[in-house]
């Protein structure tokens, strides 16, 4: 299972867990003048849409964390810090690539005039 591990009943990846193919493609594209730019930008919305998916998991799993505190069995208070560290992380990448994104974007249409 090299780089995953299983929270809450599915697998998920780390995200240090190694490279993904669209990282791959970009370093392959980026030789290339011609349609670099767009396939790089494409790259970053799927990325973007990953960290959309991964924020959204972990304020679920925050939400049923702190609903879990309030029902009859012990919670432990240093699993919720930890649920609530997650959901922090996970929603800063993904600000920081939105504006990472708005950046570039801003960038190439800067080029292109």
């Amino acid at each position: 299972m090299g780089g995953h591990r299983r929270e809450g009943g599915r697998e998920r990846r780390g995200h240090l867990a190694g490279k993904r193919a669209g990282d791959q493609e970009t370093k392959r594209t980026t030789k290339s003048e011609g349609g670099t730019r767009r396939r790089i930008t494409i790259t970053s919305l799927r990325r973007i849409e990953e960290l959309k998916v991964d924020a959204h998991y972990h304020r679920q799993r925050l939400d049923l964390y702190r609903a879990k505190v309030y029902g009859p069995r012990p919670t432990s208070p240093s699993r919720l810090k930890e649920v609530e560290r997650a959901s922090v992380l996970s929603a800063s990448l993904l600000r920081r690539a939105e504006q990472e994104l708005e950046a570039e974007t801003a960038r190439l249409q800067a080029l292109d005039e």
